[in-house]
């Protein structure tokens, strides 16, 4: 699903962290960061579930947030 304006947003700096997607018909997808001590290493393994949840591809993104 080619979605032009989808957003991807990173909320990194409170102690509860995620991702969440937007798409262009303005529905939101969140995805938690479960890190503990290891935030680098749970980031992107999130990043990728809320993307194949919202059937898209980092091609696929307008801007990261």
């Amino acid at each position: 699903m080619a979605d032009a304006a989808a957003l991807l947003a990173i909320e990194t700096s409170q102690r509860e962290q995620s991702v969440a997607v937007r798409r262009e018909d303005g529905s939101t997808l969140l995805e938690p960061v479960h890190t503990g001590d290891r935030t680098r290493e749970d980031l992107l393994p999130a990043i990728d579930r809320v993307m194949q949840r919202a059937g898209l591809r980092a091609t696929d993104l307008r801007a990261v947030l």
